[in-house]
């Protein structure tokens, strides 16, 4: 479900115009003013040397614009709808080979008891002569044993081995069957378990995600403030300095430089402005993808056996720069649920993790602060990673990462 993406005011829209004027009116360096401090949306990606460097603290600028952010967590809710959707799958598929392998026990142990009987009562020569059929079989269908006419014989060795060959074959279909479907039921809780975990990894990544995309508008909107003082200063400065020249009578220079210098001030000043509603804007449009992101999240976590589960909500938070590696969602696997690679991690979320790491801070949003869901999901998301009842065999959990997995 690919989105819009969060809107970046261009960096063509610079204070470039006002370096010329403000130089010529009073001497001010125009490098000083062409450069309005907002982020390239052309630089979106960089590796880290490893995803559990620790974050480095106090950056106020950033490599990123909003857009790589969102387009992280965009790739998430896509991959979670299938996901979700194979999870879902694969439990139902646990529950139907567990109702069957509890219901082939008993039809395994039913036919070699008959097949035991069976051939006792043929080797004592209690059948029939004419329908072939034993003792026990005529007498449990209220007939006569043996039938009128016939005779009761002793079965040769030849019609033993007949009758023996004849019942084990459903004895040998109901056994494989069983072999079967215990094969399909390991690989099955196998898949459902990564699947459950790579759940629970996404959530997070998603959470890292729009936490990410904050903080890269919150520097924008930082790095716009800290121009406009700049400027600002630099300007007062020179209006200052103007202020203090004597010119003789009739000069009239100073104080037009000092006219055109104030109305570099006011232009400034709408400038700052249009910056800022641009990045309003880009913060209204996060907080409204992040909203159609939960409801999307919510609906998937509703499909078939997960909805068994009563999860709770999911609900965007934000997430703190020092959460462990896992914590963030490093181990998410954008929607693969292979068991086999069960702890491995992909390049492009381990860098992605990194980059959210060692971004900009956020100075007034307090951390850590809470992750969507709780809790309480991951709890109620683990209930289905035990066991079934009606099988006396232990299950091997994936193995939880504390750090980052295999690389690659």
């Amino acid at each position: 479900m690919l989105r819009n993406p969060v809107y970046v005011p261009s960096r063509r829209r610079s204070l470039g115009w006002l370096a010329g004027l403000v130089g010529t009116a009073s001497g001010l360096s125009a490098d000083a003013l062409a450069d309005d401090g907002l982020l390239d949306p052309s630089q979106v990606f960089r590796r880290p040397a490893t995803p559990d460097a620790a974050p480095r603290t106090g950056r106020s600028d950033s490599s990123h614009a909003p857009g790589y952010a969102r387009s992280m967590a965009d790739a998430v809710v896509d991959s979670m709808n299938s996901l979700t959707r194979a999870g879902a799958d694969r439990a139902a598929e646990v529950e139907r080979l567990a109702r069957r392998i509890a219901q082939l026990g008993p039809e395994l142990a039913s036919l070699r008891q008959k097949m035991e009987s069976v051939l006792d009562e043929y080797r004592r020569g209690e059948f029939c002569s004419g329908c072939g059929k034993t003792k026990s079989e005529i007498l449990a269908a209220g007939q006569t044993f043996p039938h009128s006419g016939q005779t009761v014989i002793r079965a040769t060795p030849e019609q033993i081995a007949t009758k023996e060959r004849e019942m084990q074959a459903p004895i040998d279909r109901a056994g494989k069957e069983l072999t079967d479907d215990q094969a399909r039921r390991i690989k099955a809780l196998a898949e459902r378990e990564e699947a459950l975990a790579q759940i629970d990894a996404g959530l997070c990544l998603w959470t890292t995600s729009i936490s990410f995309e904050t903080l890269l508008i919150d520097a924008q909107e930082r790095q716009v403030e800290a121009g406009y003082k700049a400027d600002k200063d630099k300007i007062e400065q020179q209006i200052s300095a103007a202020r203090l020249i004597k010119s003789a009578p009739g000069d009239t220079r100073a104080a037009a430089t000092i006219r055109g210098l104030s109305g570099q001030l006011t232009q400034l000043g709408s400038q700052r402005s249009s910056r800022l509603r641009d990045i309003q804007a880009a913060r209204t449009a996060a907080a409204s993808h992040s909203s159609h992101d939960e409801d999307a999240l919510n609906d998937f976590l509703s499909r078939g056996a997960l909805k068994t589960l009563n999860v709770s909500q999911v609900r965007a938070g934000f997430v703190s720069q020092s959460t462990g590696f896992n914590g963030l969602g490093g181990m998410y696997r954008m929607g693969a649920f292979d068991a086999a690679h069960s702890g491995e991690t992909l390049p492009r979320v381990e860098g992605f993790i990194a980059d959210f790491r060692q971004g900009p801070a956020s100075p007034g949003r307090v951390q850590p602060t809470p992750r969507p869901a709780a809790d309480t999901l991951r709890d109620k998301l683990k209930e289905l990673l035990k066991c079934d009842p009606a099988q006396d065999a232990d299950c091997a959990k994936p193995a939880r990462n504390g750090g980052s997995g295999l690389r690659g």
